[in-house]
């Protein structure tokens, strides 16, 4: 009976997991941040302005093809080569109005572009970023190409890429101005986020897609009507109310059967900012299907600006950790604090409490230190993500004291292996040396006692040798028959036969032994000889 009920309580609970799972879908994606809503686009990036926090990420980096938010690359680097755009005159060229790639896409200019016709610079880039005229784009990019290069539309896409790599985009590649379908052209939400970062910030690019008003191309040398024409953005337009989000400022579309529809888009509100690039919603066409890259993009747009705030995290004043300090008198540690406040975006109902900080420092600090020194770095974390990286720096200024330094480089030199292979060595070689004296004083004893030996017996003649009785036995017998015989050749020392082979076996004690035998031998006879 037991084992049933816990097996029904086991279930129940499993049950209410996924029930709550499924009503209640949390998704972080790659970011730091957990929300209440799952994102229909496959590739998602959100970037705070005020920090350069992200503060939500999906398939950041994943390879996508990215439509008409390539004309945003496209009119960045007119305004890179032109400042004087209501003056500065395109002409339309043959060219423009007969590309093979528009006509077999079947597309159409959608602000009435015809060819021979002169346009103010302005007017055109208006026409690109507003309706996403794809001829106003390939326009541009001739009208560059012939004033700042050779002519031609290759020689523009190696400046669109060279630009796009000096960004910081590590998976783009661009091979026409507009961004109709080639598998060769394609980018990454992060990567579109940083050319559109950069477009922002030129006043002439932000006030162009920050345009919520219907813009009227004025007349021309073909037309003395203007062309009215307004925004593709619906979340800037009041009539879409699925869409429509009145803090948004920007930026660019973009559909194609191949990429779904993307979207960039830039919303400020209360001083905070985002931009915020979603890609490949799935969608199969640009009419009577949904646009949920804008529906993703207003979900996080709200949900930045209600759950997420800029909180000090934080300042000068904040003592991180206390660090050991060496070579300091009677003071072993010193605390270590930010170099500068740090502020950062964070949820609302966040306690400054939940963020982990890591620091980097060496083991031990030495003095002299002056207060504002950087000694180290802190890393911030929040739910397992970096939010900020700190420098640490001494809060305040601690004097070496040169006594403890002193002895400080004494206990180092001692403790270092290099002293101790020199200190083996030495004793190693004050042992040899010692074993080397023992021996060679040895020696040298045992060859001044053969020396005196022999200095005696060369002092008594052989003559008086002679002069003994032949009879007496006990002194041949002392002496023995070789040192009979050696007192016969000459004067020369003499050294019996056994001595010399004792020295050649190299046992002092041996030699020793029987040199005072002998010694004792010779002054027996001499006591003898006196009798």
């Amino acid at each position: 009976m037991k084992v049933i009920k816990r097996i029904a309580c086991a279930m129940l609970l499993l049950a209410i997991m996924v029930s709550t799972v499924l009503v209640y879908p949390q998704t972080t994606a790659d970011a730091a941040f957990v929300i209440d809503y799952e994102p229909y686009c496959d590739c998602i990036y959100m970037v705070n302005l005020e920090t350069g926090l992200v503060v939500f990420e999906k398939n950041a980096e994943k390879v996508k093809y990215p439509a008409s938010l390539t004309k945003i690359m496209t009119c960045l680097l007119v305004l890179e080569y032109y400042s004087d755009l209501e003056n500065e005159k395109v002409t339309i060229s043959n060219a423009v109005m007969t590309d093979k790639t528009l006509l077999s896409e079947g597309v159409w200019s959608a602000t009435a572009l015809k060819t021979g016709e002169r346009i103010r610079l302005i007017d055109l880039l208006y026409c690109a970023m507003l309706a996403s005229d794809n001829y106003a784009a390939l326009a541009l990019a001739y009208k560059v190409s012939e004033d700042k290069g050779d002519g031609t539309i290759d020689w523009f896409i190696k400046q669109m890429n060279s630009k796009a790599a000096e960004l910081g985009c590590t998976n783009t590649q661009f091979v026409n101005p507009h961004g109709l379908f080639n598998e060769n052209h394609y980018s990454t939400a992060k990567d579109m986020f940083l050319i559109c970062k950069y477009a922002m910030e030129m006043p002439s690019f932000a006030e162009i897609v920050e345009t919520d008003v219907p813009y009227y191309r004025p007349p021309t040398n073909m037309t003395d009507e203007t062309v009215r024409f307004e925004t593709t953005n619906r979340m800037m337009m009041s009539a879409y109310v699925d869409y429509y989000y009145q803090y948004v400022k920007g930026i660019k579309t973009g559909f194609l059967k191949a990429s779904g529809h993307t979207y960039a888009s830039y919303a400020v509100k209360d001083g905070y900012s985002y931009i915020i690039v979603c890609m490949d919603d799935g969608a199969t066409s640009n009419y009577g299907q949904r646009n949920d890259a804008m529906v993703d993009a207003k979900q996080l747009f709200q949900w930045a600006f209600s759950d997420l705030s800029l909180k000090e995290v934080v300042n000068t004043n904040t003592v991180i950790v206390e660090a050991p300090v060496e070579w300091a008198w009677n003071k072993t540690t010193v605390e270590l604090v930010p170099s500068e406040s740090f502020r950062t975006i964070m949820p609302s109902n966040i306690e400054l409490s939940s963020i982990l900080v890591e620091t980097d420092i060496p083991g031990t600090l030495k003095a002299p230190l002056r207060q504002g020194d950087v000694v180290g770095t802190a890393s911030l974390i929040y739910a397992n993500e970096v939010i900020g990286v700190i420098d640490l720096v001494a809060g305040e200024t601690v004097q070496r004291s040169e006594l403890l330094y002193i002895m400080s480089i004494i206990d180092g030199v001692f403790d270092s292996t290099l002293f101790l292979i020199f200190a083996i060595m030495l004793v190693l070689g004050v042992v040899g040396y010692v074993i080397y004296s023992l021996i060679h004083a040895r020696n040298i004893g045992s060859l001044k006692k053969v020396r005196r030996y022999a200095s005696a017996r060369s002092s008594v003649r052989p003559e008086m040798y002679r002069s003994y009785n032949a009879d007496s036995s006990r002194t041949s017998q002392r002496l023995g028959s070789a040192t009979a015989e050696a007192m016969r050749e000459d004067d020369a020392p003499y050294i019996p036969e056994k001595t010399k082979k004792k020295q050649k076996e190299g046992s002092f004690s041996n030699t020793l032994k029987m040199i005072g035998e002998d010694i004792g031998g010779l002054f027996g006879a001499k006591k003898r000889i006196r009798k």
